[in-house]
């Protein structure tokens, strides 16, 4: 018996991964940087290019977002509810689509206390033996249960909507 080129390989998260939660406040824009995360990913790949993935899961501690401002990341791990949940994760359910090198995938995304299910677009690339996902999606503070944080006693809102964006990078 033999395998026809395909082959699915563990991959863990490397240390050059890159993950940004970005919004807005009647102030000015923002992010929190992390590249702390943990994971693994099982991937088809067939002529050095990504075909599939067969399992994902990403693991980011809440706390290792950083704003560069101490009473920013007070305030977001406050709203994260960082106490009672100290991670961010994805886990894959499946691979929707794949068209054009974009995969659609779909998998729950916990934040602050609260799983939702998740439909993110990723690019993937194949290079040397890593395995970097391209990707960003959109939620809410509201529709995890989270409080936008304020600041200066309220004169200060963070708005509703966040970008979460990344760059996962895995290697075997």
């Amino acid at each position: 018996m033999s395998f026809v080129g395909k082959a699915v390989t563990v991959y863990k998260v490397s240390e050059s991964s890159k993950f940004i939660v970005a919004g807005t406040s009647t102030l000015h824009d923002w992010e929190m940087v992390s590249s702390e995360a943990k994971g693994e990913g099982k991937f088809v790949i067939k002529d050095k290019e990504v075909q599939n993935i067969k399992s994902l899961s990403v693991t980011l501690k809440s706390e290792t977002l950083e704003s560069g401002k101490e009473k920013m990341n007070e305030n977001a791990y406050k709203a994260l509810k960082t106490d009672e949940n100290p991670f961010i994760t994805f886990e894959l359910d499946r691979v929707i689509s794949i068209q054009d090198n974009v995969m659609q995938i779909k998998g729950d995304f916990s934040a602050g206390g609260t799983t939702k299910t998740e439909i993110i677009e990723v690019v993937p690339k194949y290079d040397r033996g890593e395995i970097t996902l391209l990707g960003k999606f959109d939620i809410t503070f509201k529709e995890y249960n989270m409080t936008p944080p304020t600041a200066v006693m309220g004169t200060i809102k963070t708005g509703n909507e966040l970008t979460i964006s990344f760059k996962t990078v895995f290697i075997d």
